[in-house]
């Protein structure tokens, strides 16, 4: 809970906007766009990012079908095991961050002896956590929505009160 409140309290974090079934489709192309590169290039390391940006965008359609915005990363997938695990598991969260581990160290990181091992477990996911993903939009009623959004809005102003003391 800390770490979601600290994602609230950032400019590019965590925020409620309108849900817009749009975006969320917008974004679950773009995943299925990064999925078909990833399944066209060779280098371990831009198999390893467009993966992980597939995965990512996946993960932010089910967020613009709620309504939250988030520009970080880490709060993005902070935001999915706060308010979405009854949509998604411990695995799922677990897959995208050790994804986004593995972005980030290739990234930055020249030759990575275990980029061969690594791009090859993001191959085996990306595709499993993008139809979870769309699943999931399309399964969630407005309920769900509104339920996650309260929760949301309530955490933060909660935790805000919680800091002014």
């Amino acid at each position: 809970m800390e770490e979601i409140e600290w994602c609230k309290e950032q400019r590019k974090g965590i925020r409620l906007v309108d849900p817009n079934d749009n975006l969320s489709l917008a974004y679950l192309k773009k995943a299925e766009e990064a999925l078909e590169t990833m399944n066209s290039v060779t280098s371990p390391d831009w198999i390893i990012s467009t993966g992980y940006y597939s995965m990512y965008y996946s993960l932010y359609a089910v967020l613009m079908k709620i309504g939250i915005r988030s520009e970080m990363h880490t709060c993005t997938i902070e935001c999915m095991r706060e308010y979405l695990m009854n949509f998604f598991s411990y695995e799922d969260v677990r897959t995208i961050d050790d994804a986004r581990i593995m972005r980030v160290q290739s990234q930055y990181s020249v030759a990575l002896e275990s980029a061969k091992e690594e791009a090859s477990k993001i191959v085996s996911n990306v595709p499993y956590f993008l139809l979870k993903c769309r699943n999931v939009c399309n399964r969630m009623k407005s309920e769900d929505i509104e339920n996650i959004r309260k929760m949301l809005s309530e955490n933060h102003s909660n935790g805000g009160k919680n800091n002014k003391n």
